[in-house]
């Protein structure tokens, strides 16, 4: 069981900022935040929810400005780790569920997944390490924020909503003594013909692409 209570002072951005498009200068209050959470864990399940409450938090509203709420928003979040294992066969599941009082200075998902699976053995008498599998990640449809470039922020917007993503990746690791190699390509759904996905709006998150990667310790 954890809880907390923090006040602080908002992001100084929200008080203070100059482009050649747009500016603001607000003298803004201290924010609140509240937590009361609880977990559970076992070998091959965690369980976690968490209760919030914001107070005088700062948002961007529907015309990319800084505007402190002074309203109290709730929050409820869960989660629930899977891991199994069968011989030499790995799986990895994450769910998590949210639910927010207001959607109207922050919008996310209402449920999300995330599975891996995959092998993981040693050959070669131990000397090689593999692990080769795929994940994949779930987000169902949600009006999603929209992104202001001037000043790198985010703010609520009620006429794009997003699709469903399907997000698939296959990956190898390979690891030999202090020695490790990675190879992964990632965002394999457009290769089914699927449409492009989008994180937010006019922004297509990255199209399938080859990923590889080297890391290798040395002693002091």
């Amino acid at each position: 069981l954890t809880m907390g209570h923090w006040r602080e002072r908002p992001d100084y951005i929200f008080s203070r900022f100059y482009s050649n498009y747009i500016s603001w200068e607000n003298q803004l209050g201290l924010s609140e935040r509240s937590r009361l959470g609880v977990s559970v864990s076992w070998p091959f399940l965690k369980l976690e929810a968490n209760v919030y409450e914001l107070r005088n938090q700062v948002y961007l509203n529907h015309m990319a400005m800084p505007v402190q709420n002074p309203d109290a928003i709730r929050a409820f979040t869960a989660a629930a780790t899977l891991n199994f294992s069968f011989g030499v066969f790995r799986s990895r599941h994450q769910w998590m569920f949210q639910h927010f009082s207001s959607t109207n200075f922050e919008r996310f998902p209402g449920i999300a997944g995330y599975n891996s699976l995959y092998a993981d053995m040693h050959l070669f008498e131990g000397a090689l390490g593999l692990q080769a599998g795929f994940d994949f990640t779930w987000i169902p449809s949600y009006d999603f924020m929209r992104f202001m470039p001037v000043n790198g922020l985010f703010y609520a917007q009620n006429t794009y909503s997003s699709r469903d993503a399907y997000l698939l990746d296959a990956f190898v690791n390979l690891q030999i003594k202090r020695t490790r190699f990675f190879l992964k390509m990632q965002n394999l759904s457009p290769l089914a013909g699927t449409l492009p996905n989008y994180s937010i709006p006019f922004y297509p998150l990255p199209d399938t692409a080859f990923k590889f990667g080297v890391s290798w310790m040395f002693f002091d």
